[in-house]
């Protein structure tokens, strides 16, 4: 549900009827990513109130987090942490920066359970042959786990989100491996392939041979058990498109309250673990030369830009009296000007926080 109607298309109309859909669902929680504009979920929220009576959305960035939560069971407590790094501000086509993505939390009491939810959506996989985003989507993934972590308090927990990455993907295997997490959709043993992106039966694929699975509910089996997922909300019944261009993911997991105890964090060395943490570790130390050198490239282009404004000024006070190139001269002064302080800001306000977060990221790895 992007802000912006001629890039998404029906999209009140496909609002109205997932309202309706939710309004018939079984669900006991609901976690939606991609509600980007708030009077979407309030429409949502004023549809669902009498079934889901809680509702939470998480505010974040220039255009909102776009995700929240909808629970038939009390909302206690709520925080988002966003992402430190989510692509570049001069990405407009892609927009991961100004929804400032990160990682919602509900703390839900259930029957005097309390249960962490977590719902989230990582920087998009734009290109995945040349995927120059890897490095942002690293760090998310470890900070991720670190937030998880450091929250959850071994307690029941449930991670639902758009990860944008592939089960064979290191991102994926980070998670699995760090936090001891199952995936819904490989413990109820259902067969098929699971796809939630890109399906050529979506109304909204435009990279058609290119199905993938990275919509995920994912749960500690400690105290969660997977009884059944299955992908749903795709075709609108009635309609010639899709809820989204993303298929849904439902599951039921049964909650035992019986082993519910303390237990210490468990910290194993195993192979594993420490396979994945050495392959996001090599990501990000390679990527920190590269930034410096992209780095410095910025300030070379700022000095050069400065030496044209000057020259310009240069030529236009030494200049013969013709209006033509006065006139190409009093245009390109400040256009190399304002060329030259919007890289520098630009390097000074960003670059060396990107590289500060990737070196945090490797400390914390480390």
């Amino acid at each position: 549900g992007l802000p912006v109607s001629y890039v998404t298309r029906y999209r009140d109309e496909r609002f109205k009827h997932l309202a309706s859909a939710l309004q018939q669902s079984h669900y006991d929680i609901i976690g939606l990513q991609e509600v980007w504009l708030l009077k979407n979920y309030e429409m949502l929220k004023e549809a669902l109130k009498s079934i889901f009576p809680y509702a939470h959305y998480f505010h974040s960035g220039k255009v909102g987090s776009g995700k929240c939560v909808f629970s038939r069971y009390p909302i206690v407590a709520t925080s988002f942490t966003p992402f430190n790094l989510c692509g570049y501000p001069y990405e407009f086509h892609h927009g991961d920066w100004y929804g400032r993505k990160g990682v919602g939390h509900c703390k839900i009491n259930i029957s005097g359970t309390i249960l962490n939810f977590y719902v989230t959506h990582l920087h998009a996989e734009y290109n995945r042959n040349n995927d120059i985003h890897l490095p942002h989507r690293a760090t998310e993934i470890v900070q991720l786990s670190q937030i998880i972590r450091f929250t959850s308090y071994n307690s029941p927990t449930i991670l639902v989100g758009d990860i944008n990455f592939e089960p064979e993907d290191v991102g994926y295997r980070f998670l699995m491996a760090t936090l001891h997490l199952k995936d819904a959709w490989l413990e109820s043993g259902v067969e098929g392939t699971g796809n939630t992106c890109d399906l050529m039966s979506n109304s909204f694929t435009t990279d058609v041979n290119n199905e993938k699975r990275i919509d995920y509910i994912l749960f500690n089996d400690e105290y969660l058990k997977c009884q059944a997922c299955q992908v749903t909300l795709g075709r609108i019944p009635g309609v010639n498109y899709n809820y989204s261009d993303h298929e849904g993911v439902e599951a039921t997991l049964q909650l035992n309250t019986r082993k519910l105890r303390q237990r210490q964090d468990i910290v194993e060395n195993s192979n594993e673990i420490m396979e994945v943490l050495q392959e996001v570790h090599g990501i990000l130390t390679d990527n920190i030369s590269i930034l410096k050198f992209k780095h410095f490239q910025r300030y070379l282009l700022v000095m050069l830009f400065i030496s044209l404004s000057i020259l310009s000024g240069i030529i236009n006070y030494h200049s013969p009296n013709e209006d033509y190139l006065k006139l190409i001269v009093i245009i390109a002064c400040p256009l190399f000007l304002t060329i030259a302080v919007s890289l520098f800001y630009f390097g000074f306000m960003f670059d060396e926080n990107e590289i500060r977060d990737i070196k945090a990221c490797i400390c914390d790895l480390e």
